[in-house]
């Protein structure tokens, strides 16, 4: 399986430079290949032209034109062609839009590698071609030493400059396995994921919200950017800025998702979750969602839980999850969103909105039979049971993330 590592790295000023002559050099080769295709009357079925059978053509552009070419790595330029072939595939097979060529204005980004095993680690160094900075600090080792480094990408993000090192590694050099039993989580806006564990425990967990909790702090750069003329120097300073606030953002995003989505992984085999509209939620709360990231943080459960051994159920959209009372089983009845809380007619008995839902899913008819192992684990940091928050409400055309209502 392919296992992705993105590492900062620590150029000096010379690497620092000779990234960018390459970043220029990748968008320039892609572009060049997407104005061919153009030329070409954009010929269908498709883009008929290989890599090999292009190359003299393109040399010959780039010996004419662009001399400065051949003082740089050919891994870059390689890449760029590459990027423009993969882009274009992917419109005629309808998985994206039209390719159009690159402006000036894209981030540093190019290809480094050569093919497997063309880039090498060694502790905290990074070898690349001498022509691309040759031996380049890492910030913190490679997680696989032994796994051959299939593709190297190296980016710039807020400032820093980041290598993306994808590696085809085994499940045992993964390490780890999945817990035993099986439990139900119900994903929310006021409480970000309701966890009902194998003994019947209920744990909420809220989300960092970065972005609302950076929202003033927001502002005053956004104003300055938005004053300063554009490519101006001061307009750079301003956009720099205002992007490391921005990535500061998305790394506490990503570190909350991936630390939530090990713990679950690790301590149960069967993970339910409802199979609910992230479209849906876009639409209705858009800055919220995408503060969120449920979709993301159901994409690493999926694949972490596939590494580890076990698996991401998704129960049917219209399971009654926040019909039905845990204790008895008796169905309720629909509820509206700003309905939180409720009592069970039939045994009297009080539940959250979320929690029940969370309740309901770890006991899903549907999971029967995925998980190998029916012991009950508690998890070794168990949290302890929370009201969940109000959640505002909404129209009930919409799919509730704690059940069909």
């Amino acid at each position: 399986m392919l296992a992705c590592q993105v590492i900062r790295l620590d150029p000096t000023p010379v690497q620092g430079g000779l990234f960018f002559r390459h970043a220029v050099a990748a968008r320039i080769a892609r572009n060049d290949l997407i104005v061919l295709w153009k030329d070409e009357g954009r010929r269908l079925p498709g883009f008929r032209y290989t890599l090999n059978e292009l190359r003299p053509r393109l040399n010959a552009v780039k010996d004419a034109d662009r001399p400065w070419f051949r003082e740089l790595s050919q891994n870059a330029i390689k890449g760029g062609y590459i990027d423009a072939q993969d882009a274009i595939k992917r419109y005629y097979e309808k998985q994206g839009r039209r390719p159009r060529c690159h402006g000036k204005g894209r981030r540093l980004r190019f290809r480094a590698d050569n093919g497997p095993g063309t880039v090498k680690v060694d502790g905290n160094r990074m070898i690349l071609p001498a022509k691309m900075g040759g031996r380049v600090k890492l910030a913190e080792p490679l997680r696989w030493p032994g796994a051959v480094i299939r593709e190297c990408r190296i980016s710039e993000r807020g400032g820093h400059r980041y290598a993306s090192i994808r590696q085809e590694i085994t499940p045992e050099m993964y390490g780890g396995r999945c817990g035993a039993g099986q439990i139900g989580i119900d994903l929310g806006l006021a409480t970000f994921v309701t966890i009902a564990w194998q003994d019947g425990t209920v744990e909420a967990v809220d989300a960092p919200q970065p972005l609302k909790r950076s929202l003033r702090a927001l502002r005053r750069p956004s104003r300055k950017l938005s004053r300063r003329k554009k490519g101006g120097k001061n307009w750079r300073k301003a956009k720099a800025k205002l992007s490391r606030r921005h990535c500061r953002m998305a790394n506490i995003r990503k570190d909350f998702l991936h630390k939530l989505s090990h713990r679950l992984t690790a301590n149960a085999e069967v993970i339910v979750t409802e199979d609910i509209s992230i479209k849906a939620w876009q639409r209705r709360w858009g800055r919220k969602t995408s503060d969120l990231a449920p979709g993301e943080f159901r994409r690493q459960l999926e694949y972490k839980a596939q590494w580890r051994g076990g698996k991401l159920a998704k129960a049917d959209w219209n399971y009654p999850s926040t019909q039905l009372c845990p204790a008895c089983g008796a169905k309720t009845g629909p509820k509206t969103l700003d309905i939180r809380r409720w009592v069970c007619a039939d045994c009297g008995a009080i539940h959250g909105r979320d929690a029940a839902a969370a309740q309901n899913l770890r006991v899903w008819p549907g999971a029967t039979g995925l998980q190998a192992t029916e012991s009950v684990v508690r998890p070794a940091t168990a949290g302890s049971r929370r009201r969940s928050g109000n959640q505002p409400a909404r129209k009930p055309s919409l799919r509730s993330s704690a059940g069909g209502s």
